[in-house]
C-alpha cells in the first residue's frame, strides 16, 4: 500500500511555460535587496533596513514583520500607508490574509472585495476570499469564487502565464485544494512555481503542507527542508517539517528531539505563530500536560478568537479530562457563533482518537458531514471511526463518500482495499458476541485456539475488573502485516502485532509476525476491559502496563522477561518518573524508549497490584474515568505523592533487577548520566568502570581505557573493572588475559557476574573444557534463572546449558533445563517442541501437554507439534482436544491419513460419534489393514448394529 504520490516534477500539458522563463534576478536595487534579505531570512538585516528607511516598500515591511510574528505591526504598516487608503490590491489584499489570521473576518471580506473591485482578476484576492468563504460555511458561495479564479488560469494564453510569478502558482494551487483538486494543485500549480524558481520558498512550503495531508510524510519533509536551505529562520517550514516528523511514526531517527529542535528554532523567530501553538499543545496533549495542552490551545484562541482547530482541540482536552459541562458549554458558544462549524467538530473528532473515543470521533464527524457535506476529511474520519466502533454499515458507505471526494487520501485509498480483502479472502465464526474474523485458510490453525482462549480471558477480565465487556466485540486476525497496519492506523508499516478500539481488535498471525500470538491476544482484549472500566480516559502507560501485566497474570507462562533491557535503563538513568512515564510512548527520546515504556509500566502494575491488590487497580481506572489526572489518582487511590510513588518504584525495580540477576548493557545515551555520578563520586572506582563500560558499548575506546584507568588508581581490583577489562582484552583477541580478568569479576561478584560467567563458559568451551563450561552456565542460570537471552549473544544460557548435560549424559539435568527455558520465554516453540519430544520417548503424556500445550499458540501451522498433542491427548483421555489436533492435522495440505484415521476413529468413538467413527473407522482400514485401533473402533460398532 503506497503513497499515491512521489515527489518529482512533471512537466505536465497543462504547465503553459517555456524554458526562456526569465528567473528572478537580484539586482542590487533597494527593493531586490530587501526581498532578498527577507527570503532568505536574514530577518535582522531587514529589520535595520526598515527601521532606517520605513514605508517605502509597504508590502515587504509588512511580510517582514508578519513573518518574525508582529501582526499587528504588519498591518500597521499597510493600513497607515497612503496607498492602502487609495485602494491599492496588492495591500488590501496583504491586510486581508493579516486579518483572517486574527479572526476578523468582516473585515477581511471587505478588504478583498475592493480589492477585487479594483481589479477583478487579482489571483490572490479571489482565492483568499473563496477560501474564506468555505471556512465561513459558505461553501457553495465559496467554491464559486474559486472556480472563478481557476477560470483566470484556463483562460490564459501561453505569454500571459509565462508572466506569472510563483507566488500566483501557488495561490492557484490553493485555489484548487480548496476544490479538493489535489493532483492539480501538486503537479501542476506548485511545480509550475518551482519550474519559475526552484527555489521557492512559498511553493516548498504550500507542497509541504499539501503532501503532509495526505499522509506523505518523507517527500513533505523534502519540500520543507528545501524551502529552510533558502530561509533557514521559515517558521511556517519549520513548523511544517516538525508536524510531518512528529506524524510520521517511522521517522528514521529521534522523532522527539528533531521536533523540539525545530520547535526551538521557529520560537527564536516567532513566538506567536498559531500552528506551533497547536503543535506544542498537541505534544503536551499526547504526554497528558493537560494544563500545559489547554493553554496553548488557548493562547491560539486569544490571537484568534473563531480559530476552529484550536475551538476543537480545546473540546478534547476538556472532554478527555471529564470536565463534561465546560465542553458543551463550548460546543454550545462555538456553534452558536459559527453557521456550520464544521472544522471545530472534525478537529475534535480526530484529536478524540488520540485518546481512544473511536465512537465519539464517529459522532463529531457525522455532525462535521451534516453541516459542511464538502468537507473530505469528515467523511474519511467518519468512515474509519465507524469501522473501528461497530458502526460497520454506516462506516462502509461514508468510505465510498470519502473516496469519491478524495482519491488522493492514502487512509481512505489503503481502507477500501482492506475492506475489499476481508470481503472476499475472510470467515467470521461468532459466539457469545465474540465475532472473530480471519482468512478463510489460516481458520482451521487459529480458531480451534483463539476463540476458546478469548472467552475465558474475557469470563476473567470481567470478573477481576468488575466489568461487563461490551458485546458484539469484532476480532480480526490478519495473516498479512500490511492489511493489519492499513486496519489500525490506515497507513503501512506499524511496528505492532496487535492494536485494540475497544469494540475492535485487529491481530496478527504467526504467518505476519512470528511470536506468540496468543500472548498478544490477552494484552489487546485487557485493553478492552480497562478502557471500558476507565470510559477510554486512560493514560497510555496505564493501559499498556495493565495489558503486559495481564499477559502474565491470565496466563503465567506468558509473562514478559526483559532484565537486561530494565537494569541497563534503571542503572544507566533513563527511567521515567511517573509524572513523565506517558513520554516513553508519545515522546520517546531513542527509537526503542517505547520498548522500555511497555515493560517498565508493566513493572509498575505489578508492584501496585502487589502492594495494593487488584482492587486498587479498579479505583485508579474509576478514577481515571472521572478525568483525575496521574498525580491525583496516586494521591488518592494509594495514598502517596508522585514523588513518593517514584521512591517506592525506584526501590521495588531496583530489589526485581538484584533478583533477576541480570547487569546492565550501556550505550551512549547512558554515558552524561555515568559521567555525573563518577565525577560525584571520584573514589567509587565502579562507578568509572559503568562509564568505561558506556563508553566501551559507544564504541569510544579510548575514552573507555581513560575511565578504566581513573578506576584502576582507586581500587585496581575491583570487580566490576575486571569484566571490562576482560571485555576488551576479547575484543583485542587476547584471550588467555581475558579468561583471567572474567575469573576476577565472578570471584568479585561483579555487577556483570551473570555476563562473565556466560563469556568465560563459551571461552571454555571452545577450549574443550566441557564440566567447567557446564559448571559456569549452570551457576548463570541459578543468578539469573528468568534470563532467556544471552547479553553477549547466542542462544539462551538454559538451551547452552541443557546442549552441555546431553553432551555429559545427563539426560534428566538437560529436561530441567529445556523445562526452566520454556518457562521464561513465550515465544520459544523450537524448545517447547524439543522438550515435548524427549517426554513422548520417556511416555510422559501429561509433561509431553504441560510443555507442548502452548506451541500452537506460536507455531500452529507445523505438523509436528499436533501429532505430539494428539498422541498426548488420547493417552491422557482428554478426547475433545485429541479430536481438535487430529482435525488440525487433517487440514494440512497433504495429511498423513495413515497416521490420523485410526486414532481419529478412535477418538470419535470415545466421543460417543458412533457413525462418524465407524466410517472413519472403515477408511482407516483401507489405508492401514493392521491398524488394531480401527479394527477395534469397527468391530465393536458392527456388533452393536
Amino acid at each position: 500500500m503506497n503513497y499515491p504520490f512521489a515527489r518529482s516534477l512533471i512537466c505536465s500539458a497543462a504547465i503553459l511555460l517555456l524554458a526562456t522563463v526569465q528567473l528572478f534576478s537580484f539586482d542590487l536595487d533597494e527593493r531586490a535587496e530587501l526581498l532578498h534579505l527577507i527570503e532568505t531570512g536574514q530577518y535582522q538585516e531587514a529589520g535595520d533596513w526598515v527601521e532606517e528607511e520605513p514605508g517605502i516598500f509597504p508590502l515587504l515591511e509588512a511580510r517582514l514583520f508578519r513573518e518574525t510574528g508582529r501582526s499587528e505591526q504588519a498591518l500597521k504598516s499597510l493600513t497607515s500607508h497612503p496607498l492602502f487608503a487609495g485602494g491599492t490590491p496588492d495591500l488590501l489584499v496583504a491586510a486581508a490574509g493579516l486579518e483572517i489570521d486574527r479572526g476578523r473576518d468582516g473585515v477581511a471580506v471587505a478588504y478583498l472585495l475592493k480589492a477585487l473591485a479594483a481589479e477583478s482578476k487579482h489571483i490572490e484576492a479571489g482565492s483568499r476570499l473563496g477560501l474564506l468563504k468555505i471556512k465561513q460555511g459558505k461553501r457553495t458561495e465559496g467554491e464559486k469564487k474559486l472556480r472563478e479564479v481557476l477560470d483566470l488560469y484556463k483562460k490564459m494564453s501561453r505569454e500571459e502565464a509565462q508572466q506569472l510569478s510563483p507566488e500566483q502558482f501557488v495561490w492557484f494551487g490553493k485555489t484548487c485544494e480548496g476544490l479538493n483538486r489535489f493532483r492539480d494543485a501538486y503537479e501542476v500549480m506548485y511545480d509550475s512555481a518551482l519550474f519559475i524558481d526552484k527555489n521557492s520558498v512559498a511553493a516548498h512550503a504550500a507542497s509541504g503542507r499539501a503532501l503532509n495531508s495526505k499522509y506523505n510524510y518523507p517527500d513533505s519533509r523534502s519540500h520543507y527542508r528545501d524551502a529552510l536551505s533558502t530561509n533557514p529562520r521559515h517558521v511556517e517550514s519549520l513548523i511544517g517539517l516538525a508536524r510531518s516528523t512528529w506524524s510520521d511514526y517511522r521517522f528514521p531517527g529521534e522523532r522527539g528531539k528533531e521536533v523540539h529542535d525545530l520547535i526551538a528554532r521557529a520560537k527564536a523567530v516567532s513566538t506567536e505563530y498559531p500552528a506551533m501553538l497547536i503543535l506544542e499543545g498537541d505534544l503536551a496533549f499526547g504526554s497528558e500536560r493537560w494544563e500545559e495542552a489547554e493553554q496553548l490551545y488557548r493562547a491560539v484562541l486569544e490571537i484568534d478568537p473563531t480559530h476552529q482547530e484550536a475551538q476543537g482541540l480545546l473540546a478534547a482536552v476538556l472532554w478527555a479530562t471529564a470536565r463534561l459541562d465546560e465542553f458543551e458549554q463550548l460546543q454550545t458558544s462555538v456553534e452558536q457563533a459559527h453557521p456550520a462549524p464544521a472544522v471545530f467538530h472534525v478537529a475534535l473528532a480526530e484529536r478524540l482518537v488520540d485518546r481512544f473515543f473511536y465512537r465519539e470521533s464517529s459522532e463529531h464527524a457525522q455532525k462535521a458531514m451534516d453541516l459542511d457535506p464538502g468537507l473530505p476529511r469528515a467523511y474519511a474520519i467518519f468512515s474509519i471511526n465507524a469501522l473501528r466502533s461497530g458502526l460497520e454499515s454506516e462506516g462502509r458507505v461514508a468510505l465510498e463518500e470519502a473516496w469519491l471526494l478524495d482519491k488522493y487520501n492514502v487512509w481512505v485509498k489503503n481502507t477500501r482495499t482492506l475492506m475489499s480483502h476481508i470481503d472476499e479472502k475472510f470467515t467470521t465464526t461468532e459466539e457469545d458476541g465474540l465475532v472473530i474474523r480471519m482468512r478463510s485458510d489460516e481458520e482451521p490453525w487459529l480458531m480451534p485456539y483463539i476463540l476458546p482462549l478469548l472467552l475465558k480471558t474475557r469470563a476473567m477480565l470481567d470478573r477481576d475488573y468488575e466489568t461487563a465487556i461490551a458485546r458484539p466485540l469484532t476480532v480480526e486476525d490478519f495473516s498479512e502485516h500490511s492489511y493489519f497496519s492499513a486496519r489500525s492506523i490506515g497507513l503501512p508499516g506499524l511496528a505492532a502485532s496487535g492494536v485494540c478500539f475497544g469494540r475492535l481488535v485487529t491481530l496478527t498471525t504467526p504467518n505476519a509476525i512470528p511470536g506468540n500470538w496468543g500472548a498478544v491476544a490477552v494484552h489487546e482484549f485487557a485493553h478492552v476491559a480497562t478502557l471500558q472500566k476507565a470510559k477510554h480516559r486512560i493514560p497510555r502507560w496505564f493501559g499498556e502496563g495493565l495489558s503486559v501485566y495481564e499477559e502474565g497474570r491470565t496466563q503465567p507462562r506468558w509473562k514478559r522477561h526483559e532484565p537486561l533491557l530494565i537494569a541497563s535503563e534503571f542503572h544507566g538513568g533513563t527511567l521515567r518518573g511517573i509524572d513523565d512515564l506517558q513520554g516513553a510512548f508519545m515522546s520517546p527520546r531513542w527509537r526503542n524508549e517505547i520498548m522500555v515504556g511497555y515493560v517498565q509500566s508493566g513493572l509498575i502494575c505489578e508492584m501496585i497490584g502487589e502492594s495494593h491488590g487488584l482492587g486498587a487497580i479498579r479505583k485508579m481506572l474509576e478514577a481515571y474515568s472521572r478525568g483525575d489526572t496521574t498525580s491525583e489518582v496516586i494521591r488518592r487511590v494509594l495514598g502517596q505523592s508522585t514523588e513518593q510513588f517514584d521512591a517506592q518504584m525506584k526501590a521495588w525495580v531496583g530489589a526485581w533487577i538484584l533478583a533477576n540477576g541480570v547487569g546492565p548493557s550501556f550505550q551512549q545515551r547512558h554515558v552524561d548520566h555515568l559521567k555525573e555520578r563518577a565525577e560525584n563520586s571520584p573514589d567509587d572506582a565502579s562507578a568509572w568502570a559503568w562509564l568505561a563500560a558506556a563508553y566501551l558499548g559507544s564504541g569510544r575506546k579510548a575514552d573507555a581505557e581513560l575511565s578504566m584507568g581513573r578506576a584502576s588508581k582507586v581500587a585496581e581490583d575491583n570487580a566490576d573493572l575486571a569484566a571490562v577489562q576482560g571485555w576488551m582484552q576479547l575484543s583485542e583477541g587476547k584471550v588467555d588475559s581475558a579468561i583471567e580478568s572474567l575469573r576476577k569479576a565472578i570471584a568479585g561478584e561483579s555487577i556483570w557476574t551473570y555476563r562473565c560467567q556466560i563469556l568465560l563458559a563459551q571461552q571454555l568451551r571452545k577450549r574443550g573444557d566441557s564440566q567447567e563450561a557446564l559448571e559456569l552456565y549452570a551457576a548463570a542460570t541459578i543468578k539469573a534463572p528468568k534470563s532467556t537471552r544471552s547479553p553477549v549473544g547466542g542462544r539462551s544460557p538454559w538451551i547452552e546449558l541443557a546442549t552441555i548435560q546431553d553432551d555429559l549424559g545427563l539426560t534428566e539435568e538437560s529436561i530441567d533445563s529445556l523445562r526452566a527455558q520454556v518457562a521464561n520465554n513465550r515465544d520459544d516453540a523450537p524448545s517447547r517442541l524439543a522438550l515435548a519430544q524427549r517426554l513422548a520417548q520417556k511416555e510422559d503424556w501429561p509433561g509431553v501437554v504441560d510443555a507442548a500445550w502452548d506451541l500452537p499458540f506460536i507455531s500452529p501451522y507445523a505438523d509436528d507439534g499436533h501429532e505430539l498433542l494428539a498422541r498426548a491427548f488420547i493417552q491422557i483421555e482428554a478426547w475433545g482436544k485429541a479430536r481438535r489436533e487430529l482435525e488440525l492435522r487433517l487440514a494440512a495440505e497433504t495429511p498423513a491419513l495413515k497416521e490420523i484415521y485410526p486414532d481419529y476413529c478412535w477418538v470419535l468413538w470415545k466421543l460417543d460419534e458412533k457413525e462418524k467413527a465407524l466410517k472413519f473407522s472403515i477408511r482407516a482400514l483401507r489405508l492401514v489393514p493392521a491398524s488394531v485401533r480401527a479394527q477395534q473402533v469397527r468391530d465393536a460398532l458392527e456388533s452393536e448394529d
